[in-house]
């Protein structure tokens, strides 16, 4: 971990965030000498970050909170003796421009209605990813849908906006996140995408080859939280693994979940195909946190 001071859409789609809002930092007030650490400072945008406070005393979930950038980022307690650790999951918004952010930590150490919180706040300076670009073709019809199709889309993106919301206080992962398939890597996250001669979007995704039917295996545990259909990314599933992070698997040609079903890690989840918007058979595998598209990679380095 890097320790700092305290004394200071669906599986492609557009950036996230382009310009950082203009938040001004709260002043520092550090009663109880706790200290945050993050797991990485500079950062480029679409990574994932770890927030990691430590105090002396134990801390209902209601006495510590954190936010980036309008972002509030719930925390969830390390197993450890003194000090006490809380972590919590930060995804930083891939298109977010260049440039010095703050998170910010507020910790009610009293644990009485009324007492001014403590307030840990740390510097994050975000750098532009290098990110290449390529060009696919695919059908025509998810390039240029029809109305029935951009309706369906529309129901799609709805309920896709509601999902990613999803922030469960149930930690069911343990250590990193492992592939969904050991595969080569044929798309990387973040690379621009150019259908059929047109720039439509960025892959906020991991892209691993797979020939149809290979089995697609669950990251991390987690609860189902979708296991459908939809137009973009064909046969979809979503997982849920607890504050804030879910992960997606798409254009599967069989699903084998249900919704609200629990998985272990390495749970069959269904079998690869090239259903949605595709030019052969693979897996997209997406990481959301706090509705963030983030680089899956580092679920796999980043997260324990």
């Amino acid at each position: 971990m890097v320790i700092a001071s305290t004394s200071a859409s669906l599986g492609c789609s557009t950036a996230q965030s382009s310009t950082p809002p203009s938040y001004v930092a709260p002043p520092i007030v550090n009663r109880s000498q706790a200290s945050v650490e993050l797991s990485a400072n500079p950062v480029t945008d679409g990574s994932i970050v770890i927030v990691r406070v430590l105090v002396p005393q134990k801390l209902n979930e209601d006495q510590i909170t954190g936010e980036f950038e309008g972002v509030e980022l719930p925390f969830y307690q390390v197993p450890s003796k003194k000090p006490f650790i809380y972590e919590a999951v930060l995804g930083v918004p891939y298109g977010r421009k260049p440039g010095s952010g703050f998170v910010s930590v507020k910790l009610n150490l009293e644990k009485t209605k009324g007492s001014e919180p403590d307030v840990l706040v740390l510097p994050l300076e975000v750098k532009e990813g290098t990110y290449e670009s390529e060009t696919l073709s695919a059908d025509n019809k998810f390039i240029n849908p029809s109305v029935e199709d951009q309706e369906r889309m529309k129901r799609d993106s709805a309920e896709i906006k509601e999902i990613y919301g999803t922030v469960t206080r149930k930690k069911h992962w343990k250590g990193p996140f492992r592939f969904p398939i050991k595969s080569k890597v044929t798309s990387q996250f973040g690379t621009k995408r150019v259908f059929n001669g047109e720039m439509k979007s960025f892959h906020t995704g991991l892209d691993l080859k797979a020939a149809e039917g290979t089995p697609i295996r669950a990251a991390a545990p987690g609860v189902v939280l979708m296991a459908k259909n939809l137009f973009m990314t064909g046969n979809t599933v979503i997982l849920d693994h607890g504050y804030g992070v879910l992960t997606l698997y798409a254009h599967m040609t069989r699903i084998k979940v249900k919704k609200g079903q629990g998985v272990k890690k390495g749970a069959l989840l269904g079998l690869s195909g090239m259903t949605g918007r595709v030019s052969g058979p693979h897996l997209h595998w997406m990481a959301i946190v706090h509705r963030m598209k983030v680089n899956p990679l580092d679920l796999t380095r980043v997260v324990k």
